[in-house]
């Protein structure tokens, strides 16, 4: 598996070619993630605390960092639409426009629900019971990146 072998022409006209055999190597590999954290859980747990917490706090932070903007900028964009409305600038179909959200909000369940498989969740789910050190400290993280946000 994954070696490469000499064929040998049957006509002496042809040149020889190599042969490569990649079955199965695509699947057996790992993502540099993966691997790291694979590494981690041989490390002492000290060691996996502290890499959990700060990746955990990082991501937090982060999240809400990236939320704020977004909430301010939808908001504002809201209230100057609203404005914009109440002054005659623009008129709203309010009837359609709810409409549409509704249609817009179902058909984004329904493709959030198709797309969402299980197997990443019990995936999720096994790699916490495996490794609950890890897990809980990023949990915490989490926790304390949006807390210091």
């Amino acid at each position: 598996m994954g070696g490469a072998t000499q064929a040998k022409p049957l006509n002496p006209a042809e040149e020889e070619f190599e042969v490569l055999d990649v079955r199965g190597t695509a699947r057996s590999k790992m993502s540099w993630i993966q691997q790291f954290v694979q590494d981690l859980t041989r490390e002492p747990v000290t060691k996996q605390v502290v890499v959990g917490g700060v990746s955990g706090w990082v991501v937090g932070y982060l999240s809400m960092k990236v939320g704020k903007v977004a909430a301010t900028v939808v908001g504002g964009s809201m209230i100057i639409m609203q404005l914009a409305a109440h002054k005659g600038y623009i008129k709203v179909d309010w009837n359609r426009l709810n409409k549409d959200l509704e249609k817009n909000a179902k058909k984004l369940k329904r493709e959030v629900e198709s797309n969402v498989n299980g197997s990443a969740a019990d995936q999720a789910v096994r790699f916490a019971r495996e490794n609950i050190v890890l897990a809980s400290s990023f949990g915490g993280g989490v926790l304390l990146g949006i807390a210091s946000s």
